[in-house]
């Protein structure tokens, strides 16, 4: 539907009538104007066409001129009569049949009004409809509206609800994270201090090189340090060192004493002498590698770790030129790695210790009796020890699941060394015990044959 249509006026059909009557009106003075005129030019002419009257004397050919022109005026009137009412006919037709059209044109108007109007009723029905259904529409989407603004506001409310959980979790994972950093930094430092401890019980030198028999002026305070030392009264031993040390001349001896001093105080837990007592060695006796190693493991129990991993480098270096090294370059390469646990560098610290690993087994390989045997695989159990903790504390730090299963790994594997090389110490102690015996055996059966066997009276 056009929207002329809808903008159709309602009083069209009296606007049309309107129109039509004056229309009339003027066609019909229009042709009384006509007939008027027609009536006034047909009296002129004719009062014009009265034929003249004849005059007397007139000839015969006069009075027929007279009675042809009266003829001609006669027709010329008639035609000028005909021409009059021609021009009344078009004027007629020229007025009637436009206001005939414009009637036709004017039904046709009000025909198709109704039309438009009995369709805009029906427009207007259909509309009112969909009016009404739109509104229980508009009324649905309300409710609609209503509800999903309800539920709005309750997911608003449990968002900020969940966002103050989240920002409560944060709290507690930061709080969780500090104790874990600091529950990791606690496990950290009980394994370093294991693994230290389990350095500790490593043997520092071998028994020649340990206990120095020193001039004969500190022998005996030598001597009786180190029966104090074997029995485990460090005091009294760092007593003798101190005599030793003030009664020796020779810096040779007098660094070995300081040495000695360095791992008494070690064990007394005085860690500040000890380091005092090893720098007075390394002044004495600067090439000399054991001096630097118990400077470095000083500087480690006072978790001075840089200081440590230096001076354990230097007593690492110094080894490197002495031969039959291997054992002791097994001690110093595992308290190197201790040292490097202390400053959490695990990783360096793993291929530290198999290094002295390699070592260890190779100066086993090297032992020319039983005892050096069995104190180096000893050695070489507690380094696959102190290799296990290294790799269970790489497992709990690292990230990614595949470094955590390769640390595990690597744990349960020298757990299995360990395992292996605490058996061979066993079965080679097993055979000391064994040849101890047969030792013992052999004096008493020496005894029992220079005996005189008893007489047959004597029984």
């Amino acid at each position: 539907m056009s929207n002329d249509a809808k903008k159709a006026p309602k009083d069209d059909e009296p606007l049309l009538n309107k129109n039509f009557k004056r229309n009339m009106l003027q066609a019909g003075i229009a042709l009384l104007g006509i007939i008027v005129a027609v009536s006034i030019v047909f009296g002129i002419a004719h009062a014009l066409s009265r034929p003249p009257q004849p005059q007397p004397g007139d000839t015969t050919t006069e009075q027929l001129q007279r009675i042809v022109r009266n003829e001609f005026n006669a027709h010329q009137i008639n035609l000028q009569i005909l021409m009059v009412f021609a021009a009344a006919g078009i004027g007629f037709f020229g007025i009637f049949v436009p206001v005939y059209v414009q009637r036709k044109k004017e039904e046709a108007h009000d025909r198709r009004m109704k039309g438009l109007e009995v369709e805009h009723r029906e427009t207007k029905v259909e509309l009112g409809k969909k009016h009404l259904d739109l509104d229980k529409k508009l009324k649905t989407a309300q409710e609609l509206l209503n509800e999903q603004s309800t539920s709005t506001q309750k997911l608003s409310d449990d968002l900020k609800t969940a966002q103050d959980l989240i920002s409560t979790q944060k709290i507690q994972i930061e709080k969780a994270n500090k104790r874990l950093s600091k529950g990791l930094g606690q496990r950290a430092a009980e394994k370093k201090a294991e693994a230290i401890k389990t350095m500790i019980s490593l043997k520092h030198f071998d028994a020649d090189a340990q206990f120095h028999e020193g001039c004969e002026k500190c022998r005996p305070a030598l001597e009786a340090g180190k029966d104090a030392y074997e029995s485990q009264c460090y005091l009294e031993a760092v007593r003798h060192y101190y005599r030793a040390v003030e009664g020796c001349n020779n810096s040779e001896h007098k660094a070995a004493a300081y040495s000695n001093l360095s791992k008494g105080f070690w064990h007394l837990e005085d860690y500040p002498r000890a380091l005092s007592a090893a720098n007075s060695a390394i002044n004495l006796d600067p090439d000399n590698s054991r001096h630097y190693y118990l400077r470095g493991v000083a500087f480690r129990e006072r978790h001075k770790y840089t200081e440590s991993i230096v001076a354990l480098n230097e007593a690492i270096a110094k080894e490197e030129k002495a031969e039959n090294r291997s054992e002791r370059q097994a001690k110093y390469v595992s308290a190197l790695a201790v040292a490097l646990c202390g400053e959490n560098r695990f990783s360096e610290a793993s291929k530290k210790e198999d290094e002295a690993i390699n070592f260890c087994q190779d100066a086993i390989k090297d032992a020319t009796n039983l005892e050096e045997e069995i104190n180096r695989t000893e050695l070489l159990v507690k380094i696959y020890n102190s290799h296990v903790i290294t790799h269970n504390y790489l497992a709990e730090t690292v990230e990614t699941p595949e470094e955590k299963a390769e640390n595990a790994e690597h744990a349960a594997r020298n757990r299995v060394r360990a395992n292996d090389a605490e058996e061979t110490v066993r079965r080679l102690e097993k055979m000391r015990q064994e040849k101890a015996a047969e030792n013992q055996e052999q004096p008493e059966q020496g005894a029992s044959e220079g005996a005189t066997p008893p007489s047959p009276s004597a029984e």
